[in-house]
């Protein structure tokens, strides 16, 4: 197999990576060698259509999860709270739980932002200043992807949280009759 074929074997499990969000450390980028830098030139185009394509799917997804977050968010648990405290209810361990849901549901979307405004240079400048630059840029998507997975497994467990915290009160409530 030639170095250009396993070249684009490696941009092709990168762009792959970016599709399944595949978490791993962050690498320190490396140089392309000519060879390399020719045939990501070469095969530009159908990298930036997978990663349209990618684009396109994310944003349907953040939507849809960001809808579910704010909807779980507004219409049930600052509901809850405030229905609980109007009937003194010692609440606080949902309080602080619910503060903190907020504050990652607020780093989910600047952190999606940051991340589709990345994607979005990287689709948009495509080779136009070069091989080592668009697999850089590429990179560093992925790289904000993996910020944006990460925000969603914190308000995934916040959300395990309040719901343990939810379950004690509910005992506690049901307890007292």
């Amino acid at each position: 197999m030639s170095i250009q074929n396993k070249y684009l074997i490696g941009i092709f499990i990168t762009t792959l990576a970016l599709s399944f969000g595949f978490n791993s450390a962050s690498a320190q980028k490396a140089l392309l060698t000519p060879d390399q830098a020719s045939s990501v030139i070469a095969n530009c185009t159908p990298i930036k259509n997978r990663l349209d394509q990618l684009h396109v799917n994310d944003a349907l997804l953040r939507v849809n999860r960001g809808q579910l977050y704010e909807t779980v968010y507004s219409k049930l648990i600052v509901q809850f709270n405030k229905r609980a405290q109007s009937n003194n209810y010692d609440i606080s361990t949902l309080q602080a739980t619910t503060e903190k849901f907020s504050a990652q549901l607020e780093n989910f979307r600047k952190d999606y932002r940051v991340y589709e405004q990345q994607l979005d240079e990287t689709i948009k400048q495509g080779c136009s200043n070069g091989a080592q630059n668009f697999v850089d840029n590429i990179e560093t998507a992925r790289e904000y992807r993996n910020k944006v997975y990460e925000d969603i497994k914190q308000l995934n467990s916040t959300l395990d949280e309040y719901y343990t915290n939810f379950m004690n009160i509910k005992s506690t409530i049901l307890g007292k009759q």
